[in-house]
């Protein structure tokens, strides 16, 4: 029997799975690229790729507790834009498209959207909350009686090129992340 969920306390109905990082160890010569990436950059902001985030996740229940067709997963992101420019950055947008598939693999939604991204000092950082709706959970059931699926998201900040930056190529990044909910149908 499926557990009816309060709206009040849909934030406690999922556990996340924490997303996988990678992370390079500078090769011989990085660092004198570095450097000389920084002395070109003297008096312009840098917007680095966005660094994103797991938030939360929030199954809300729908009325009829025996199927989830009603049902949906609230997913929260935290976007982190870093300037690692030698100037402020003033106000930009940022896009994002969220991909969600079954375990299998296979598509269930796409969604894309822009958000504002406020002056971000030099060597500061901002963030921005990026939330969606997967309100196809049926495809995504399994024969346990969870919801789990994989949601790919790509931001890219600075959208517009309204920012003249030191580097212009480094602006975008990719995360996935696995979710799952607890058992919603016995």
């Amino acid at each position: 029997m499926r557990r009816a969920i309060d709206w009040t306390a849909a934030a406690l109905c999922a556990l996340l799975a924490a997303p996988v990082m990678v992370v390079a160890q500078p090769q011989a010569g990085e660092d004198a690229i570095a450097q000389n990436a920084v002395a070109q950059c003297q008096g312009k902001p840098n917007l680095t790729a966005p660094v994103t985030t797991l938030d939360r996740v929030d199954y809300l229940a729908g009325f009829d507790p025996e199927i989830v067709s009603d049902d949906v997963l609230m997913v929260d992101f935290d976007v982190a834009v870093e300037n690692v420019g030698a100037a402020d950055a003033p106000h930009s947008r940022l896009r994002y498209e969220a991909e969600v598939y079954t375990t299998a693999g296979k598509l269930v939604e796409k969604t894309s959207n822009v958000a504002n991204i406020f002056g971000v000092p030099a060597g500061g950082v901002e963030h921005a909350l990026i939330s969606i709706m997967v309100s196809e959970l049926a495809v995504c059931l399994q024969p346990t009686g969870e919801i789990a699926a994989t949601i790919v998201i790509r931001v890219k900040v600075d959208v517009d090129d309204e920012v003249e930056e030191c580097d212009e190529t480094d602006n975008a990044a990719e995360a996935t992340f696995e979710i799952a909910t607890e058992k919603v149908v016995s």
